[in-house]
């Protein structure tokens, strides 16, 4: 549930912008595994968190649990789209859905609505702007660093000139 989806869409568009992925599967892909992400953190809520609430902690208690319950029933439409866009919200609201008994239905059409809007967006924001900076002279390229380290290499420059610029992440268990 703590996988981030921000950075790695865009990243991908841009490499779809090069030919290395097909940017309509690319997007399919990516929406359904949006889609599929958030489907999971429902279910654990609403198994996992009935049994949290039955007993009293300070910060997860019955009181915060009926709260979430009337503001999803008023608010949980918008709550599930717009989570997509803010980082540690897009990981807790579905599995606050889940655990406030929102209908899965709703969960699932807002779900799907959100997954379209925040991956398509992120996709091809990333496509064409690494469509543009290929039009500029900006290579961009995935470069392996060790057996743990993965980086993205953006290098640009003219005959004589060359600045590079590397993201490095952690891939792999």
């Amino acid at each position: 549930p703590f996988a981030s989806g921000s950075v790695p869409r865009p990243v991908a568009g841009a490499f779809a912008a090069r030919g290395s992925f097909n940017p309509f599967v690319l997007f399919a892909l990516l929406t359904v595994a949006a889609i599929l992400g958030d489907s999971a953190n429902y279910a654990i809520g609403s198994r996992v968190g009935p049994k949290v609430f039955k007993r009293n902690y300070r910060f997860l208690n019955h009181e915060h649990l009926m709260k979430a319950e009337a503001f999803y029933e008023k608010h949980g439409a918008k709550t599930i789209i717009l989570a997509r866009f803010i980082p540690v919200i897009r990981t807790f609201a579905p599995i606050i859905a889940g655990t406030s008994k929102m209908r899965y239905k709703e969960f699932l059409t807002y779900n799907i609505v959100g997954a379209f809007i925040w991956t398509f967006g992120f996709v091809y924001l990333g496509y064409y702007a690494g469509r543009f900076l290929r039009e500029a002279g900006v290579n961009v390229h995935i470069a392996r660093q060790g057996q743990r380290r993965l980086g993205v290499q953006v290098s640009a420059g003219r005959v004589g000139q060359s600045a590079t610029v590397e993201q490095r992440a952690e891939v792999g268990p």
